[in-house]
């Protein structure tokens, strides 16, 4: 189930300590490696409670929610069906790995012509109010995952937190519950960073949606708007950066163009630095392969074995 209180490593790079947390440790395989599996199983929780048994969830060309979401329906045995909507390319050659993960956790697969994501989310949301489901929030942003971020802050040791935080921005929910438990402990750091695993066409639409997100918390407010800085990626979303080398699993998609914008600025930033990584790194169609390290703690033969059982469950593509 999802790990509270990851650890820290400590890192000597260029000759300075860079702290790391691991939060890609937090859903350990055969779960995702991915920190956005938090808040999620309460959300799940109160579904159940509310008597929705059918959810939707929407899936990129590279993220992992239907993996996320199945793998938590999975380990709790909550009674929901879950609807992983993915694109489908013409250059795919077959099921991405987070799809098969998805599949083999239960999920129910819907393939949708490749397009904009808002509107394979509008299409998603009809299709689950007509069977009776709902749509969980695009990729996963709802205050209850910025609350659970929070809570983890609570677990780092204070001095940790007073120099330079670095944290990969995808949709911006794990970011806004690192600013969140900043506040909630009133500590204020010489500056929190999110480099954007996108263009800078993005950097507006994610200052809005942290903003909302920590609307009802001025203290929050404050740090985001003074200490917090959004910067740009030169790689696009979709572009791994698998050149850019790592004393530890990170994402090539989302954590590793923020670990390089990190080391590019390093002599700039103030001590102590504290690395926030989400996600592990898995290939996107082979999970443990091309020198991707998973979470960095599953064994070849560990992953072998799992994977024997997902290939016998993940038979075509037919949902």
């Amino acid at each position: 189930m999802v790990v509270s209180n990851t650890p820290i490593e400590k890192y000597e790079v260029k000759g300075k300590a860079i702290y790391v947390k691991r939060e890609d440790l937090s859903s350990p395989f055969p779960g995702p490696a991915n920190a956005k599996c938090r808040g999620i199983e309460r959300f799940l929780q109160e579904l159940v409670e509310e008597d929705i048994r059918k959810v939707g969830v929407l899936d990129t060309r590279i993220s992992r929610v239907g993996w996320i979401v199945a793998w938590l329906v999975k380990e709790k045995k909550y009674d929901i069906e879950v609807f992983d909507f993915y694109p489908k390319y013409k250059d795919d050659t077959g099921l991405r790995f987070a799809q098969k993960m998805a599949k083999y956790f239960g999920a129910r697969l819907v393939p949708q012509p490749a397009g904009r994501d808002w509107y394979r989310y509008a299409l998603a949301r009809r299709h689950m109010k007509e069977i009776g489901g709902i749509m969980l929030p695009d990729k996963l942003r709802f205050i209850g995952a910025t609350l659970a971020v929070a809570e983890e802050v609570q677990q780092v040791e204070e001095e940790l937190l007073r120099g330079t935080i670095v944290v990969s921005v995808g949709s911006g929910t794990i970011l806004s519950g690192v600013i969140k438990g900043l506040a909630d402990r009133g500590i204020v750091p010489n500056l929190v960073v999110g480099p954007l695993c996108a263009s800078e066409a993005t950097i507006k639409s994610r200052k809005r949606y942290i903003a909302k997100l920590l609307e009802s918390d001025w203290k929050a407010k404050v740090l985001f708007k003074h200490r917090t800085l959004l910067v740009p990626s030169r790689w696009s979303y979709f572009e791994p950066l698998r050149f850019v080398k790592t004393p530890f699993p990170c994402d090539p998609y989302y954590d590793r163009k923020a670990w390089i914008w990190l080391l590019k600025n390093l002599n700039r930033l103030p001590e102590p630095i504290l690395f926030w990584n989400i996600g592990g790194e898995w290939d996107l169609y082979y999970g443990l392969a091309k020198g991707m390290r998973g979470d960095g703690r599953v064994t070849k033969e560990e992953f072998e074995k799992v994977w024997k059982e997902v290939e016998k469950v993940v038979i075509s593509e037919t949902t």
